[in-house]
């Protein structure tokens, strides 16, 4: 008899264990529909003359860094490209030429 309680107890205990767990991603809340909108522009829009080589966004909140990356449009087009690089909710581009 107690041979079978202990086989009793190790089954339900495996399957109070097993059967608990329910593998489900987060619900995450609510969807965001907001987006993010620039709150600062390093050198300010409109400034004629630029000589610098960085160019900084300041959000509202944090952006997506690929959809950042490609939807900059400089122009006349750059031979030599650009870097982006991220601090929080902060973006720089740097001009490598």
């Amino acid at each position: 008899m107690a041979r079978f309680a202990k086989y009793y107890t190790l089954i339900i205990s495996a399957i109070a264990f097993f059967g608990c767990a329910n593998m489900q991603p987060p619900g995450g809340g609510e969807v965001d529909r907001t987006p993010p909108a620039v709150k600062e522009v390093n050198p300010p829009n409109r400034m004629t003359n630029f000589s610098g080589s960085e160019i900084e966004f300041t959000f509202t909140e944090y952006v997506d860094k690929r959809t950042f990356k490609d939807a900059i449009f400089i122009s006349p087009a750059l031979e030599k490209g650009f870097d982006v690089s991220w601090t929080g909710k902060t973006a720089t581009i740097t001009l490598k030429e």
